[in-house]
Parts: structure tokens; sequence; C-alpha cells
């Protein structure tokens, strides 16, 4: 998905500063410090969204949150991998087509009954829902969604699709059935107001969603909404993988640092963390 535009400032980190930060981060969540959330627009949220040598994915070693430095491969149009770890790897390789066709960018895949259902998604320059069979030979377009990733619910297989670029965000989940004809087909399921960055399902089933700047619980039974924040921080930092830890807490992967959300009381409160206060030391001119 394309980044919110903002005034990113032009930074410098040291050699020294990158290496340390990924090398000597603790992984265990519990030994990040914590600080104030960024505010959109304001030094630190610029520093940490210019700050591309940092993006961290989030992960449950046993019942402990943690942490690891995502591995970028965006470049050879592989998927994320913690959007695809939960799923079998395909025995074919992806042979990209055109931005027009819709089968260039990111993508992402999910086995089916017969064959796999696959997504790309690139940016601002389109995408499309493919059907492959299981050997990758045969293939049709299902809709011209941009989706970013896939869950097998009770209330079917349903994906996130949706883009934010410059002003624009919107998005949606949408449900993907295969129909009398033998071919699968989209629907839509839920409007999220919003370009939704990552996913996961709760213990209760509802979707917990990261929008572009909100983090919604969608409650699969009733296509009904709880806003559980609203205007977050996130929005161009790039929170690509969410878990909920069994505390209850909700823990986000993004550029620079990691978003906890708890509930205080009615409400819900996000924190920043980040790995040491060394790593804050290091960190650009104007995150201070």
């Amino acid at each position: 998905m394309g980044r919110i535009a903002g005034c990113v400032l032009a930074v410098l980190l040291t050699p020294m500063g990158i290496a340390a930060g990924l090398i000597d981060s603790p992984t265990d969540l519990s030994n990040w410090i914590t600080l104030p959330p960024p505010q959109v627009g304001d030094d630190r949220w610029n520093a940490a969204n210019a700050d591309s040598q940092h993006e961290w994915v989030v992960l449950l070693r046993g019942d402990r949150p943690s942490v690891r430095p995502r591995i970028d491969a965006r470049e050879k149009g592989s998927p994320y991998p913690e959007r695809q770890e939960a799923y079998p790897p395909m025995p074919f390789t992806i042979q990209q087509g055109s931005m027009q066709e819709g089968l260039s960018g990111e993508w992402f895949s999910v086995q089916v009954t017969d064959g796999w259902v696959i997504g790309f998604d690139k940016g601002e320059w389109g995408g499309a829902l493919w059907w492959f069979s299981p050997d990758g030979k045969k293939r049709y377009k299902i809709s011209g969604d941009q989706v970013s990733g896939f869950f097998k619910t009770d209330a079917g297989l349903l994906a996130l699709s949706g883009i934010a670029h410059g002003t624009i965000s919107r998005g949606r989940i949408i449900r993907l059935t295969r129909g009398g004809d033998g071919f699968w087909h989209s629907e839509h399921f839920v409007d999220l107001k919003g370009a939704p960055e990552t996913a996961v399902i709760g213990a209760d089933g509802a979707l917990i969603v990261a929008t572009h700047d909100r983090l919604l619980r969608v409650h699969l039974d009733s296509g009904s909404i709880d806003v559980l924040l609203k205007d977050a921080f996130w929005g161009g930092l790039d929170p690509k993988s969410m878990i909920l830890a069994p505390s209850g807490a909700i823990y986000l992967g993004m550029r620079h640092g990691v978003t906890q959300v708890e509930k205080m009381g009615a409400a819900y409160r996000a924190k920043w963390l980040i790995p040491n206060a060394e790593f804050d030391r290091r960190l650009p001119e104007g995150f201070r």
C-alpha cells in the first residue's frame, strides 16, 4: 500500500547506529523502553517515517511478545513473510505480468480447494485478485481488489482490500466464494472506511484490523465494527504485523518502533516502544 505523503526529514544514520540498532536490540518486547507516541507531522513522526533501516515484525515466542527485523524482499515481488507464514508455500514460482493486468507488485496467497487465490498489490499503480491452478499454469482474474492479507474464518475466506496514497485512504473486507459455475468471486463484506494495514483474528473470532488511522474490532457474525482507537499516528509508518498477547494487549510492528495498545478503563491507549536508550540516542536529528 502507498504511504501517506508527509514532510520527510533528510536524515543520516551512521553505519554504527544502523548496525547496533539491528544487532543489539532485544527480541523480548518486555525489555524495550516506553515513550509517548509521536504525533503525525511532528519531528518525532517525521524521523520515524524516514527510518527505513528499522522495520519491525512482532510475533509471539511462547506467550511472550517478541520482535525481529523485517526482511524486505519487495523488489522481488515476494510477500511479507509474516503475512504468509500461516499458509503453505506455493509449489510454483510466480511469474509477474503487467500493471495493466494487475499481475505485478507484492503478492499474497492462500490455498483453496481447486488451486490458489493470489492478490497482487502495487500500491497507487493498482493490483488485482487472481485464481491460479495447483501447478500455476492456468489463471483467471477474480476482481480488481488490491489485497494485503487473507483470513480463513467461520464467515468464510476473507481478504483485506484497499489503498492509501496521498490524501486517499479507502478499504474494505471482501469475502471470496466459489460459485456454481466453478469460478471464484469476490463480494463486499465490510466497509473499513480506511485502508487496511494489518489484521489478526482474536480468540472470540472477531478480526482486529489496523487501518491507516484507526484500530478496529470487526464482528464477523454481524459485520458491526467497534472503534478501539481513532486518529492513530501510524499512517506512514507501515504497520505490517500484529499480535494479540495473552494479557489482552495488542502489538503492532512498524517503522522505527512497536506500538502497544492496551485497554485502560473504558478506553484503549497506545504506547510507543523502542529497543533501548542507546538506540534513542542514535536517532536521526530531530527525533528528541
